[in-house]
Order: structure tokens, then sequence, then C-alpha cells
């Protein structure tokens, strides 16, 4: 934000140093706390080397931090299924908000999440001439956006708009899938639904005046959220509520 790229770049380094054999990524780096990051924190650190590449204008780091990058998709997408669903239950989604899935099942505010760093991934590939994973990358992206409006939204009924659910389990599916600001604010920022989906659903998760939740659906609960929110309602034409 203040244009400390010094700042950034230590940190992508550190997590890059950070990485294990298998693609994790530790969460504070250079710790020795060991612990190992959920795919949606760690996907931070492809978004932080996208930001790098867009503010620098420089494809070096991207060359420089790409194995780091592929290893960690490699583990990634391992979690996608043959119907093109993201499932992973080892997924901070918004801390303590919500319902979070089990395992075996997909979280749909993290699958938004990966499905927009993937697509950050599939432009920096295309940068650094990389067309065997951007190739890849774009059928998978595509497939995971198919799987994610199958089985990620919940239709329209009883007054209540076409949202996001917090949690789908095809086959299996809960009773209660959740709905939270958090999920609508991340797919909407992402571009996984249509704009007039998008405002029907910002107007009823985000009332007027304020952005307060409407019934049964639950708050964000971190500035990332936040942040995400806010960034949400400004693309749709909901300046004044954000």
């Amino acid at each position: 934000w203040f244009g400390d790229v010094r700042l950034r770049q230590l940190f992508l380094r550190l997590a890059a140093e950070s990485q294990t054999l298998d693609g994790h990524l530790h969460p504070f780096p250079p710790s020795n706390y060991p612990i190992l990051a959920n795919a949606d924190w760690s996907a931070e650190w492809i978004g932080a080397l996208y930001d790098d590449y867009l503010w620098t204008g420089e494809t070096s780091g991207l060359i420089r931090y790409w194995p780091e990058v592929t290893k960690w998709w490699n583990l990634v997408l391992s979690n996608v299924d043959s119907n093109g669903l993201w499932r992973e239950s080892s997924v901070f989604a918004d801390i303590r908000v919500g319902i979070h899935p089990l395992p075996g099942q997909s979280s749909g505010i993290a699958s938004a999440q990966i499905i927009q760093r993937l697509a950050l991934s599939i432009e920096m590939a295309k940068a650094i001439g990389d067309d065997k994973d951007s190739e890849a990358w774009s059928k998978t992206h595509d497939n995971l956006v198919a799987a994610f409006r199958r089985y990620h939204l919940v239709m329209a009924s009883d007054g209540i708009p076409l949202h996001v659910d917090d949690v789908a389990d095809p086959g299996n599916q809960p009773k209660n899938r959740g709905f939270s600001q958090a999920a609508q604010a991340m797919a909407i920022e992402g571009g996984l639904l249509a704009h007039d989906e998008a405002t029907r659903d910002l107007d009823y998760s985000f009332t007027a005046p304020n952005g307060t939740p409407g019934e049964g659906v639950d708050r964000w609960n971190n500035p990332t959220y936040l942040y995400r929110s806010l960034n949400a309602l400004t693309l749709n034409g909901y300046g004044e509520r954000a």
C-alpha cells in the first residue's frame, strides 16, 4: 500500500524458504514452530507474488519462485475431485464464523479463494512463457468454476436470493449449508457470480444502510473479509453501503 516492495519481497522469500518437500508452506516464516499453513492461508503468498509482479513490472520474481509456485499448486490441486470440486477441510475460511467443512467436504469460502488465486497464477504463467502450466491450470480453473456454480450455489427461494453456501458435499449434502457474508464477498470479488446475481445477493446479505447481515446470515469476522466485503460492495455499485 505504501510502495515498500522490500518488505513484501522479504515476506515472499521467507515463505518460499519455508516450503516442505511436499509443497506446504509455513504460516509464520521463519518461525521454527512446527506447523503447516492451511491452503487458504498460504494462498495469500500467491496473491502477494502477483502483487509484487504488478508493482514492479518485472518477471524476475516470478521466475525466482516459480518452482515453489508449481509445487504448491500440485499439492493444492490434488484435492480436486473428478467433478472439479475442491474438497479440503483443513481451511480457516472465515475464522469462527459460518459452517466449516468436515473431512471430504468442500468449503464455499475457501474454494472461491483458491479459484481466484489460480486465475492469478495463470496470468503469471503466461507472463513468463510457461505454456504447459497455464494451459493445464486454465482447464482446471474452468472445471473448478463450473463445479463451484453447480455445487456451491443455493438457488433462490422464500424471499432469499441465490447465494453461496459455506459447505457443500454432493450426495451427502448437509441440511444446513450455511450462509455467511464471507462466502458472498469472496465469490463476488472473484467474479464467480453474474452481476445481477451479485447485486441481489449483496442487497440481502449486506442490508442497507450499513451492511448489517440479513436474516440467517453470519457476519464477517476478520479483517481480510472486511476488505473483501468492502471490495465486493464497491465493485457492484454499493459504494455508499461499503
